[in-house]
């Protein structure tokens, strides 16, 4: 298959503090609960308890550095850099280091073909503390016979952060004032997803997503209903080298400006087309289990608004690429160490006319680099 206070740019300084007070009692509480979370996973597999359930859990922490991580074009990043529209941004710099963690359990009964896990992650960034948010999700799994597995999942996220957009429904003394807040939203997600294994090695794996965006504070207008249909093939091992291919087609229907075209609020509903391909090469180097994937991902998305004033999504399409590299190196029963590179390329077509004005997705690219370790209590071959 990965937030948030935001205040208002003209916040009394009591509010941008009561919000900074609450993203670390948000990140004091993520950690309470992972602590928690821990603490009962290795109660549940102390020797000497019965064998009518299994407990396997987990942990891990990953360091990132994200060269954009707010998707800046490079028209927003000249303008940062040199400070032309200081309102506009709400972060103190356009790159960050992340530091991700999470820690899971999953629970699996013996006297069934299921297992039931949970899962908390944390993202804490390094000078932008804006963008802190945590995750935490669930997910069911049953074999219903050898050749067909069904998967239920769900996922919260309280808080994220995005960017800066104008609130078109803030009131201001004068025209002039900016109108420009913090954008943060939550989101809930449910899944389901069916798996077949034909003969042959063969796995196919069809699953619906939807997703429920409601943006905090301001911005009606973007409240999103997403849903996403998504095919997973993956052909017969050849040998160490695996191979998955998918394909996905998306509807993010925004509630829009509700009738009030022409009011400056957008539509930023699209359709989207998507692909990809996973190569998993899996050598044992000097006896130990290691892993090299790379991924190739294509996705366009375009904008359905009918409103022909906004020149800046009617009639356009946003074009994404990325790539990336994954080296993982077991070098010890539980433990696991990560590197990883990941590129990402952004391009918008459409009419020529006003293609200034539009800054919601531009012609970006993106570059992050990721080191990590990670811990489970099952070595390879247990699960």
């Amino acid at each position: 298959m990965s937030s948030r206070p935001a205040i208002a740019p003209h916040a009394p300084h009591a509010a941008r503090a009561a919000g900074e007070w609450e993203g670390r009692s948000v990140l004091a509480q993520a950690r309470a609960l992972a602590t928690a979370c821990t603490l009962a996973c290795a109660a549940l597999a102390l020797p000497g308890r019965p064998a009518a359930a299994a407990v396997d859990f987990g942990a891990g922490v990953a360091t990132t550095y994200d060269d954009n991580y707010l998707d800046y074009s490079n028209r927003d990043l000249f303008q940062f850099q040199y400070r032309l529209n200081p309102t506009r941004y709400g972060v103190k710099t356009t790159d960050d280091l992340v530091i991700a963690s999470y820690v899971d359990a999953t629970w699996m009964p013996e006297s069934t073909h299921s297992s039931l896990a949970a899962r908390l992650e944390t993202n804490k960034y390094a000078t932008n503390d804006v963008r802190d948010n945590l995750k935490a999700s669930v997910q069911w799994r049953a074999h219903l016979s050898p050749r067909w597995r069904w998967t239920l999942s769900g996922a919260y996220l309280p808080r994220y952060y995005v960017r800066r957009y104008v609130d078109y429904d803030l009131r201001t003394p004068y025209p002039s004032l900016s109108r420009y807040r913090d954008a943060q939203y939550r989101q809930a997600d449910a899944a389901v997803s069916a798996e077949w294994r034909p003969s042959g090695g063969w796995r196919d794996q069809l699953g619906y997503t939807f997703s429920r965006r409601d943006f905090l504070e301001a911005f009606p207008e973007r409240d999103q209903s997403r849903h996403q249909v998504r095919l997973v093939v993956r052909p017969p091992h050849h040998g160490p080298v695996a191979a998955r291919l998918h394909g996905s087609t998306g509807w993010e229907l925004a509630r829009g400006p509700q009738g009030l075209p022409g009011n400056g609020a957008p539509d930023v509903s699209t359709q989207s087309l998507g692909a990809g391909l996973l190569l998993d090469w899996t050598p044992t180097l000097r006896g130990h289990a290691a892993s090299l994937r790379q991924a190739v991902n294509y996705e366009t998305r375009r904008y359905t608004t009918p409103d022909a004033g906004d020149t800046g999504r009617f009639g356009r399409s946003v074009h994404q690429f990325d790539v990336g590299w994954q080296l993982a190196l077991k070098f010890s029963k539980h433990w696991e160490a990560v590197a990883a590179y990941d590129l990402v390329r952004e391009r918008l077509t459409g009419p020529l006319s006003n293609v200034a004005n539009f800054t919601d997705a531009g012609t970006y690219h993106r570059n992050r680099v990721t080191a990590g370790i990670s811990w489970a209590s099952r070595g390879a071959g247990e699960q």
